[in-house]
């Protein structure tokens, strides 16, 4: 009821707020190639966090990772992900920041998280492929950028849209069919928002390496910050967050 359906920000809180997903605008081709060729200059971890007591991995070369057929998620840590140029203008986008002060209803949000992913074939699963919702905090909102061209046939994120307004079940995951769920295919340089809280995976299809950047804000203290170690890089986020959550 508050929202002017005539204002960009505000038509994009509401589809984001009916499909769990938006897409927000696009990156330059130049762009996009540039920072693929950053990170594949980056050590890194061999799992799709970088730091994870329960899945423990290691630092290696990005050319290692991808020849070593046991390897399906790789990881950057969050200074690898803000020392990219084009990263660190992504976090400071008015944009961005405007449409997750007003999704999440607080001017008092920051930025939590910042993971970079690497994907590939693997002779291994990853439970992340498996449908599921992110429930490390009541209030939060994702965005993410497709560094790589995605299909629903190469590492699309799939989801189910508007899951995220439903009344929570646990086994809803095993009644949904592939039929159901959307893929959100994209451009090399696509820039979406995703609330989290939808039922939602990674894609089990992949064909060619896929890069992508998540980047989560929230209002509230979240549980994964802690637990995946983020507060490790706090003076990096700071130094984006003290700028805007005002």
């Amino acid at each position: 009821e508050t929202l002017d359906l005539n204002l960009e920000i505000d038509k994009k809180t509401y589809d984001l707020t009916n499909k769990s997903y938006v897409k927000l605008f696009d990156l330059s081709p130049l762009e996009a190639k540039s920072t693929v060729e950053y990170f594949y200059n980056q050590k890194i971890h061999t799992s799709h966090v970088p730091f994870n007591d329960i899945l423990p991995s290691k630092i290696i070369s990005v050319e290692e990772f991808l020849n070593t057929k046991d390897f399906n998620y790789g990881s950057f840590d969050i200074r690898a992900s803000l020392n990219s140029s084009v990263v660190k203008k992504i976090c400071s986008s008015e944009l961005i920041w405007n449409i997750a002060k007003k999704y999440l209803h607080s001017n008092e949000i920051k930025i939590y998280s910042i993971n970079t992913m690497l994907t590939k074939q693997s002779k291994s699963d990853n439970y992340v492929t498996n449908l599921h919702y992110d429930f490390e905090c009541a209030s939060k909102v994702t965005f993410f950028i497709y560094w790589t061209d995605v299909s629903k046939l190469n590492g699309a994120t799939r989801l189910l849209q508007g899951s995220h307004l439903f009344l929570h079940d646990r086994r809803l995951a095993s009644y949904i069919s592939d039929p159901l769920l959307k893929y959100i295919e994209g451009k090399a340089g696509e820039i979406y928002a995703l609330d989290t809280w939808a039922l939602h995976s990674g894609n089990p299809n992949i064909t060619s390496p896929r890069l992508v950047t998540w980047i989560r804000f929230s209002s509230m203290p979240v549980k994964s910050y802690y637990l995946d170690r983020n507060y490790l890089f706090k003076d990096s986020l700071n130094e984006i967050n003290q700028k805007f959550s005002k």
